[in-house]
């Protein structure tokens, strides 16, 4: 019944998405398969170019899954059933053993854009047919590169594998946006790793969302949060700090950049991937400057991780309300929409650039807001702007000429807050009604993994 509330074309919007680990794809070794985003994949790592490739899994001969029992040969895999050979690049059959008639060109898997993103095997999806055999076309944008981590600044700290949650993946964009909901779920301080709050201290929270300028391309956007501490009511001088969460398109990719004043900057990484319309697999990967003690790295990310089990009854019990009832103080609600829309057209087409500052399009503004300005949608009025970005070539998978992470764009597109937002703006902040009670839970046993981080969750709601 919650599944019927979400667009079918919204359950496996188009974006970069995390398979599995580098580390899972050995040049020649085993192939892996991976059961997600409505379809089956087989990844695999050549021989000869050490590049990691994904396939659809099901051979287009006669349908056996090449997952299972399939072998490298070279940069091909070969199906176990008749001894295809299929070429990781671009599904190509390079090979048909007992055929001495020229291979067709129709006779290819499906392959889809792969790269590696600091230890991830990342695949691009849109939604083009499963069956489609054609040449893998380029993608739109590839994952950002960085700052810190190409320069070997910033180390691989640990890494967390989280539980299935039973949630759509769209509920994580527009969590980010609806500023309401964190004094509820968010204003208290936890004890790291756990589901137990700290008695008497809470968190101010003063967010920001907008869409990535020009240098950065219209299928990133920030969610920015500054956040300070109250202890009995008061305010405690000197506890302010800031995080930028940077979207990198529906959600699949997100990373989060803190810098530590004096010492220097965490990054974790936070990707999303749907193993079904509602049921989203989390996995979490942190990088940090070698100044920085161990014991804060993991307090810093396992208090995010602990708010953001806060969210995860709420995600797992909700539906999606197409014309929400919006007030003043509820977030750019109806721009997250408008901005997510262009990952659920379903065509494989370029994305839509949104636009910026006065190049916004009115159209979708006076479809997202004028027929309901407190209780729109927002999604049917998808911004249609200038010109797609151009194709980045899938190839190009060493970092090159992308934006580093981490710093504000130059130009706002869909900038919030704005005129035409008046009703969505937070209140200023003041002093804080009477908080929710604290998450009830256990700490349980902590395991720590070679970073000397968590590698599982301990507490009774990720169990």
């Amino acid at each position: 019944a919650r599944q019927a509330t979400y667009a079918p074309r919204a359950h496996y919007p188009d974006g970069w998405y995390r398979l599995c680990d580098s580390a899972d794809v050995v040049a020649g070794g085993a192939v892996r398969e991976v059961a997600a985003l409505g379809r089956r994949f087989v990844v695999f790592r050549g021989q000869h170019s050490g590049r990691a490739a994904v396939l659809d899994a099901y051979c287009p001969h006669l349908g056996s899954n090449m997952a299972v029992g399939g072998v490298v040969k070279g940069d091909c895999i070969e199906c176990p059933f008749h001894r295809w050979q299929f070429r990781g690049s671009d599904g190509a059959a390079t090979h048909i053993p007992y055929s001495p008639a020229r291979i067709p060109d129709a006779a290819r898997a499906r392959a889809f854009p792969t790269v590696e993103w600091y230890g991830s095997v990342c695949v691009y999806v849109d939604g083009r047919s499963t069956t489609s055999t054609s040449a893998p076309s380029e993608p739109p944008y590839l994952p950002p590169a960085i700052a810190g981590i190409d320069d070997g600044s910033l180390a691989l700290r640990g890494s967390l594998q989280a539980r299935d949650v039973r949630m759509h993946l769209q509920e994580f964009a527009e969590n980010s946006v609806d500023f309401a909901h964190f004094d509820p779920l968010h204003g208290k301080m936890m004890v790291p790793w756990t589901s137990y709050a700290v008695p008497g201290i809470t968190i101010d929270h003063e967010p920001d969302w907008f869409v990535g300028g020009d240098d950065e391309g219209s299928h990133i956007a920030h969610f920015l949060n500054k956040a300070s501490l109250r202890c009995l009511g008061r305010p405690i001088p000197n506890t302010s700090a800031s995080a930028d969460i940077t979207f990198v398109g529906p959600g699949g990719l997100v990373f989060f950049k803190f810098d530590i004043p004096g010492m220097g900057t965490i990054v974790m990484q936070q990707m999303h991937l749907p193993l079904a319309p509602m049921k989203v697999r989390t996995t979490f990967r942190w990088f940090a400057d070698a100044g920085i003690p161990r014991l804060l790295v993991s307090y810093v990310v396992g208090n995010w991780v602990s708010q953001w089990a806060n969210d995860l009854e709420v995600w797992e019990n909700k539906r999606y309300e197409p014309r929400p009832l919006l007030v003043r103080g509820d977030g750019p609600v109806r721009r997250l929409r408008r901005w997510y829309a262009q990952f659920t057209k379903g065509d494989g087409s370029p994305l839509v650039v949104v636009g910026s500052g006065e190049a916004a399009t009115a159209a979708g503004d006076r479809a997202g807001d004028a027929d309901h300005k407190d209780s729109g949608d927002g999604a049917s009025g998808a911004a249609a702007a200038a010109a797609a970005p151009a194709p980045v070539p899938a190839s190009a998978i060493v970092p090159a000429a992308r934006t580093a992470a981490g710093r504000r764009p130059q130009q706002k597109a869909e900038s919030y807050p704005s005129a035409d937002d008046a009703d969505d703006r937070p209140p200023a902040p003041s002093t804080p009604a009477r908080r929710a009670r604290a998450p009830r839970g256990s700490p349980g046993t902590r395991t720590p993994d070679t970073h000397g981080t968590a590698r599982g969750l301990w507490w009774a709601a990720l169990d």
